[in-house]
């Protein structure tokens, strides 16, 4: 779980959970929320399928890809006092995947994130941070191949600079699995494979759509820099090295 960071959008929430039955939170806002204050709704937590009513949602470390807009709160084990988290409505477009175009909202990748081994359904919603309230500055998306070479030396690279200039939880890296070992259209279960062999720790899912290729063709692997302030598409390259845009987006204090 990673933990709020200090930043321009402060919120407090107040709340206790009722075993077995609802959590009510009161959240005033401060700051670059743009909010004076905020009610996070009801959550039934008896629910068989853990499920929220929509209005509530977690931090990255248990995404289900909320609605946008959606209240964004720490999850029961954090305690019911934690500080929260409020996000706006998920910018406009222009969307598409190209240098410059806004990451579009609607993709939906099922895989693990920050090394669970609970599926479950991740969004670029789920990484829209404008005031830096969930705590990342940049996300880092790659795409690979997994019969490609070079995947492997592409994940690896993700481990060392997340254990390095990217450590503290500043960047959000994002593992996309397009196709499988013998070239065919990944699942989930491929994903998950390649999480367990590589001893992936943060965010990987499948994308059999494939969904940062362009009408170029297929490339078996694509790194992608997206600024969370904006979701804007700041870099899109095949193999190149992207490290010095990525540690340019993590080192800024605020949003413009």
């Amino acid at each position: 779980m990673i933990s709020p960071r200090a930043s321009a959008c402060t919120i407090h929430a107040h709340g206790r959970a009722v075993a077995g039955a609802f959590l009510f939170a009161l959240a005033l806002v401060s700051g670059a929320c743009g909010l004076e204050s905020t009610t996070i709704g009801a959550v039934n937590q008896g629910a068989a399928d853990g499920a929220t009513d929509g209005t509530y949602d977690a931090l990255p470390g248990d995404l289900d890809g909320a609605a946008l807009g959606d209240a964004t709160a720490l999850d029961s084990s954090a305690g019911a006092d934690s500080a929260a988290c409020v996000v706006p409505s998920y910018p406009g477009g222009p969307y598409g995947v190209a240098q410059g175009q806004t990451v579009p909202p609607t993709p939906k990748w099922q895989g693990y994130v920050g090394g669970s081994n609970v599926a479950s359904t991740l969004s670029p919603t789920d990484y829209f941070d404008p005031a830096f309230c969930r705590g990342s500055h940049a996300l880092y998306i790659v795409e690979i191949d997994a019969s490609d070479p070079t995947a492997v030396t592409a994940t690896q690279d993700i481990a060392n600079a997340l254990a390095g200039p990217w450590s503290g939880a500043v960047v959000k890296a994002l593992l996309l699995v397009t196709r499988n070992a013998q070239g065919g259209a990944a699942t989930v279960a491929d994903a998950q494979a390649w999480q367990q062999t590589y001893g992936v720790t943060w965010d990987i899912a499948v994308d059999a759509a494939e969904t940062f290729q362009d009408a170029s063709g297929f490339f078996p692997q694509i790194r992608v820099v997206v600024d969370t302030c904006t979701m804007q598409i700041k870099r899109w390259v095949h193999r190149d090295d992207v490290s010095s845009d990525v540690s340019a987006l993590a080192n800024r204090a605020t949003c413009p």
